[in-house]
């Protein structure tokens, strides 16, 4: 279906700990992607977020995507296990740890299905563990649209104790061949790469991955703004993006989902890559502004 795209990952119930000492309760990770999408489009594009949520969070996020009527939640799932719960430590203005509790269960072949007919499938790793992989290819192999993929969590392990700590799987690339565009931060790239995040380094890596056959991969770098790389008629291009910089910020969780979910909104409308690119910056640097995505506010493209 034309004007419709699908957000396949996890939503969080968040508890964010400021490095100011304050405190607050929020919702998070997918929610950021669907929200920013449902303001991002125009009014007749339907999104569809593809999802489990814990019972004991169903009737706050449900509250919250009911104000808008462009988000479909049909293929929301609710489940009886209890919500991912997410704990961020914040240290500064990006640096932070996260503790990880709960967890619904991991997205099937056939709970994809809705997202078949969607014009831009996006796939935001929340947890980790939030689609699997046979599932991710089968829809790859059955799904005519675009997918836009953020590797984030997929990088993180866990410790028995729910705190998160990056690592290299061992099956990424397997994940990241479904994408048509991907995103990763630095720090998910010098991982995955081994080696630092310069534009000489970036560009041997995609280079070096070309049978992965993406359109474009962005390296988002904070308040630096992003690599943008892309293959123009056999030529690879490298761009470094900047980004606004927000002299009062109130909050930095979400930036990289709301990157997303500009950058799918973006290509959808008919952007270039490149635009797209700046244009998610702009957006994740908007986000930075407000606490909690029910506070998120953001303009149309």
């Amino acid at each position: 279906m034309n004007n419709r795209i699908a957000a396949i990952g996890t939503i969080n119930r968040d508890t964010i700990h400021l490095p100011s000492g304050r405190k607050y309760e929020s919702y998070g990770g997918l929610l950021y992607s669907i929200i920013a999408l449902a303001q991002l489009t125009e009014d007749d594009y339907e999104i569809l977020p593809v999802v489990n949520l814990g019972s004991d969070c169903n009737e706050a996020v449900m509250g919250i995507l009911k104000k808008y009527d462009k988000i479909k939640t049909s293929a929301i799932r609710i489940v009886p296990a209890k919500n991912n719960h997410c704990n961020l430590y914040y240290l500064d203005r990006e640096t932070k740890t996260e503790v990880l509790k709960g967890g619904v269960p991991t997205l099937k072949f056939e709970d994809l299905a809705p997202a078949l007919e969607s014009e831009l499938t996006l796939v935001n790793f929340i947890s980790g563990n939030d689609v699997s992989l046979d599932a991710l290819e089968e829809f790859r192999r059955n799904y005519s649209g675009k997918i836009y993929m953020d590797i984030h969590s997929l990088t993180l392990g866990k410790k028995e104790n729910g705190e998160r700590y990056i690592r290299k799987p061992a099956d990424w690339k397997r994940y990241a061949a479904c994408a048509d565009y991907l995103q990763m931060n630095q720090g998910e790239f010098e991982i995955l790469s081994e080696t630092s995040a310069t534009e000489e380094n970036i560009t041997e890596f995609f280079q070096s991955l070309k049978e992965l056959d993406w359109e474009a991969l962005s390296i988002t770098l904070a308040e630096l703004g992003s690599y943008l790389i892309y293959d123009d008629f056999g030529d690879v291009v490298c761009h470094q993006l900047t980004a606004p910089r927000v002299e009062f910020l109130a909050d930095t969780t979400g930036c990289g989902d709301v990157f997303a979910a500009a950058f799918s909104a973006a290509v959808c409308t008919g952007f270039s890559s490149k635009l797209a690119a700046w244009t998610a910056n702009q957006k994740a640097s908007d986000n930075c502004r407000y606490a909690g995505v029910e506070n998120l506010s953001l303009e149309k493209l």
